[in-house]
């Protein structure tokens, strides 16, 4: 393991949002992770209004209210 801190991220989500914006986003630092065999990224989603979500094409995604 290298002396590296993990970094966290963290991705506000609107209702609305455009899971393939997030998917954009979020893959790199999932495949980073993969492909070092590391947590080098934790990635965490946080809806902006209470504990749930909702995409522009309706599917919910749950995370840690602000």
């Amino acid at each position: 393991m290298h002396d590296q801190k993990i970094k966290r991220i963290g991705f506000i989500l609107v209702d609305g949002f455009s899971l393939m914006s997030l998917s954009s986003a979020v893959e790199p630092l999932r495949a980073a992770n993969h492909l070092s065999g590391e947590t080098l990224f934790e990635i965490t989603f946080i809806p902006a209004a209470g504990t749930r979500a909702s995409s522009s094409v309706g599917i919910i995604s749950e995370g840690q209210s602000i």
